[in-house]
């Protein structure tokens, strides 16, 4: 008789004559030359995170047709791989607002308190808590690019110097062409700062 070749418990191997295993210190039982113990399985390798988003930015409209007069409103959700586009339809929009009352209502607060929660409905912050696939599945409309299919970011104020009016865009430019987007308000520093963090050098 002969000791194993590798250890029953943990799987180390063993010199020819071991009393005790010399990784984790089992007693080492005589095996038949012929018949080595089994090496141990390796223990699966941890899953990986799963892909979530890390900010939402609301209030996004697209703008085509003739003069740009057809526009579209999305969320722009951001991850760490993905930029989502969520559509938002004028009933999805209408049906935040009304549970935003709903939950202020349920709360206890009165007429003011139920109109000023409905500012807040559109957010985009349910989001937060869905995963890229979710949110693609959302609406037909929605799409993303992968940031390695990005060549920029750019965010853009212009001013109207005679109403003293300023109008924001976000552009993207991918190798398949540019998509613009338009906001009545946007904080072009904190979210320069903020993109760029997430995204490096391709935000301007």
């Amino acid at each position: 008789m002969a000791n194993p070749q590798f250890c029953s418990k943990c799987g180390a191997r063993l010199g020819a004559t071991a009393r005790f295993c010399p990784e984790c210190g089992k007693a080492i039982q005589d095996a038949p030359v012929n018949q080595p113990a089994q090496a141990a399985a390796p223990a699966p390798a941890p899953a990986a995170p799963q892909e979530m988003p890390l900010a939402v930015l609301p209030g996004a409209v697209r703008k085509s047709g003739f003069l740009g007069m057809k526009q579209e409103a999305f969320v722009i959700v951001f991850t760490a791989r993905h930029v989502l586009f969520a559509a938002q339809t004028s009933e999805m929009m209408k049906t935040n607002i009304q549970r935003a009352r709903d939950e202020a209502k349920e709360e206890g607060k009165g007429f003011f308190g139920q109109w000023g929660a409905q500012f807040g409905a559109n957010s985009g912050r349910e989001y937060l808590s869905l995963p890229p696939q979710t949110i693609l599945a959302q609406q037909p409309g929605n799409f993303c690019f992968a940031i390695n299919q990005l060549r920029e970011m750019k965010l853009k104020e212009q001013r109207d110097d005679e109403n003293g009016l300023s109008t924001y865009t976000l552009d993207f430019e991918t190798a398949g062409g540019k998509y613009t987007f338009h906001f009545n308000n946007l904080d072009i520093r904190g979210w320069k700062q903020q993109l760029q963090q997430l995204y490096g050098n391709i935000v301007r």
